[in-house]
């Protein structure tokens, strides 16, 4: 990348900027921002493992939100792994789209799975290990993307995603999440709610894929600490923070239900205070690193420095208490509804989720009624099983 082209998109010394193939934004390509591994240069014959990191609803065609908005980019700066972070896909769910919305043909799925990746293998010294997480948006995306593609993953990981999408309300949600991030049609992404690219799409009914992974999903509760001690919040949480946060840790702990019923065992982190904003996933990619790199069998001296926490830290870790929660920093607005759309809809799927929770995990001849052991990404038209996930 020229300097000045570097410069334009906050790139440092080690991030590169790859555009495999021509798209229909950001002057006819596809960005995607590489955090090089730490011996990438002194070691040019070694191949490394890949971080993928995902973006949210709001993201932007100029540059990932991670490295916006959190500390991604200094976090590996030690670690002997290629962080790959897309750029753009605006209310995709990184997902391929049914047709052509709002200017744009989606497809991402088969960009992300068929294109970037022989990129990445014959230039950028890939050694096929790859870890795959994301945010809100991106971490619903991240385990489709690894239930649909699940010989390319070894760990996934949701910060504040949602793993459930045909529970009754949720299609609605994202149908308004997605009109008010950029105006798009939700049905042009997965057909008409609830239909059976939605079922194709909704994590908690392919978790047998993730079979062999190793499976991290974290969310808050909702509450907003800003003002305690602990708490890494940098102001008050807004309305949106809290119901968004609070519909993520809801659809997560459906998802985790379903998990129960399989082979499955994702790692669960729900912290007790937390709302949706950066703050919170920053902390929670550190948390999720030691596990990414088990998954990935990095070698201990390829994983970083070590940090011994003490005293006051030392005992929340302790007690499995610290718990950063997040402010009205820019997620809120920037990747999710807006503020009373979010609040509304909270308020209206907590009782809906509440209402048809025991249904959806009430057994039926030993499997959870929604559940669908016959369930494939892509199927002409929903089973009667299927069907009880609508």
């Amino acid at each position: 990348v020229a300097p000045a082209d570097r410069e334009k998109v906050g790139l440092g010394q080690d991030d590169v900027v790859v555009a495999p193939r021509p798209r229909e934004h950001l002057d006819g390509a596809v960005w995607v921002q590489i955090r090089l591994a730490r011996d990438w240069h002194s070691n040019p014959t070694a191949k490394f493992p890949e971080v993928w990191a995902l973006d949210g609803l709001r993201a932007r065609d100029d540059e990932n939100g991670w490295t916006i908005e959190t500390n991604i980019e200094q976090f590996y700066a030690d670690k002997n792994v290629n962080v790959i972070l897309p750029v753009g896909g605006e209310s995709s769910f990184y997902s391929d789209w049914q047709r052509e919305n709002n200017g744009k043909h989606y497809k991402w799925e088969t960009f992300l799975t068929k294109e970037l990746i022989p990129v990445l293998n014959n230039e950028f010294r890939s050694n096929g290990s790859r870890a795959v997480v994301g945010l809100s948006m991106g971490g619903t995306a991240a385990v489709n993307l690894a239930e649909r593609n699940p010989n390319l993953f070894k760990f996934v990981g949701s910060f504040s995603g949602y793993l459930d999408t045909t529970t009754t309300g949720m299609p609605t949600a994202i149908k308004a999440a997605q009109m008010d991030a950029g105006g798009y049609n939700a049905e042009a992404m997965w057909g008409p709610l609830g239909s059976q690219d939605w079922i194709d799409h909704d994590p908690k009914l392919g978790i047998e894929n993730l079979k062999g992974m190793t499976v991290y999903v974290s969310a808050g509760s909702g509450r907003d600490d800003f003002g305690n001690p602990e708490s890494v919040a940098k102001g008050q949480a807004n309305p949106a923070g809290i119901g968004l946060e609070v519909l993520s840790r809801l659809s997560t702990q459906t998802f985790v239900d379903y998990a129960s019923r399989t082979p499955v065992k994702p790692i669960v982190r729900f912290r007790p205070s937390g709302v949706h904003s950066w703050e919170y996933w920053q902390f929670e990619m550190a948390q999720a690193w030691p596990y990414m790199a088990n998954a990935l069998e990095v070698p201990e001296a390829d994983r970083g420095s070590k940090c011994t926490p003490v005293g006051a830290i030392a005992i929340l870790q302790e007690k499995r208490s610290i718990t950063p929660t997040s402010a009205a920093s820019g997620q809120g607005p920037r990747s999710t509804a807006n503020c009373i759309d979010a609040w509304l809809t909270c308020v209206w799927m907590w009782r809906k989720i509440l209402r048809f929770h025991d249904f959806a995990i009430a057994p039926s001849n030993g499997s959870p009624r929604a559940w669908r052991k016959e369930w494939k990404p892509m199927t002409p038209k929903p089973t009667d099983r299927s069907r009880a996930a609508e």
